[in-house]
């Protein structure tokens, strides 16, 4: 898996699986105390994605939230989209604000 950062989006491809999910998590733990409001994960390089990487994600965003920050999926792949509609997490992808 590889992060890269542009600006208030996070670009994550690859393999989003639970090997390399500290990594990520730590990643978006620091990010989002470095952000002034929002953070996008971009999705579109990655490749699989397991429970893990997707409970990551969900605690991200909750813990954005919490101090009034806004984490949203962008440009699932394909992949990452069909998990997301079949795990009932396809909100993620929708800025909490909107």
């Amino acid at each position: 898996m590889q992060c890269v950062l542009e600006g208030a989006v996070l670009c994550v491809s690859g393999e989003v699986l639970s090997p390399s999910l500290p990594d990520l998590k730590q990643q978006l733990e620091g990010l989002l105390t470095q952000q002034e409001t929002a953070l996008q994960v971009d999705l579109a390089g990655v490749e699989s994605i397991d429970t893990a990487g997707l409970q990551v994600l969900l605690a991200a965003r909750t813990s954005a939230l919490r101090s009034n920050r806004n984490l949203h999926l962008c440009n699932a792949s394909e992949v990452v989209q069909h998990t997301l509609n079949r795990t009932g997490l396809g909100f993620l992808q929708t800025p909490p604000d909107s």
